[in-house]
């Protein structure tokens, strides 16, 4: 009686934990060289933002099966801006330690008889201008409204009906200086 020669396939079978080569004789329960992945570094095949996870794709240098690491989002902060409708106009996410410069403000049309002002913080009142980005913490969400104030338009005439300067534009409540005031006209005044 002839002793059995197990014969194992030259190709790896593998699992999520481990590869080894499969008996092809009759003994399928057999296995040979049976050991755990041993991994690369990985790539990066789908890098992280601030509104989606990336991923990272590692392979197995004995074996080649593959397996892939979800990359946690970047952590971030959201920035809002609504019309005077309480419609969003623009909703982006940025990475932590964002300096201010580099968020996006939308530019927004100011009704007839009105001025832009500033955007305004729902929450505490300061202007986008006063709010230190780069100092946001995570998960913050800065939300703004558009602040609008009524403005005149105040023409100086000379006594024949002739415009004197510019045409200025002068918001509600503000007060006109000597410095607004074009140049006196000589007999007459204003």
């Amino acid at each position: 009686k002839l002793d059995h020669i197990h014969t194992f396939d030259t190709e790896y079978s593998f699992d999520d934990n481990y590869h080894w080569y499969a008996a092809t004789c009759v003994h399928t329960g057999e296995v040979k060289n049976k050991a755990a992945h041993r991994w690369n570094a990985g790539v990066v095949t789908s890098e992280a933002t601030v509104y989606d996870e990336g991923v990272k794709l590692y392979t197995c240098q004995d074996c080649g099966h593959t397996k892939e690491e979800t990359i946690a989002k970047l952590p971030s902060f959201t920035v809002v801006f609504y019309d005077s409708d309480n419609k969003i106009i623009s909703k982006n996410n940025y990475k932590l330690n964002t300096v201010s410069s580099q968020i996006v403000i939308p530019t927004i049309q100011a009704e007839e008889g009105f001025q832009f002002e500033t955007w305004i913080n729902i929450y505490d009142s300061k202007s986008v201008a006063e709010i230190d980005f780069s100092k946001a913490q995570e998960n913050a969400v800065y939300q703004f409204k558009p602040t609008f104030v009524k403005i005149h338009e105040v023409i100086f005439i000379d006594y024949e009906g002739n415009q004197l300067g510019e045409t200025l534009i002068v918001k509600d409540g503000e007060k006109l200086t000597a410095n607004h005031l074009p140049t006196t006209p000589s007999r007459t005044g204003y």
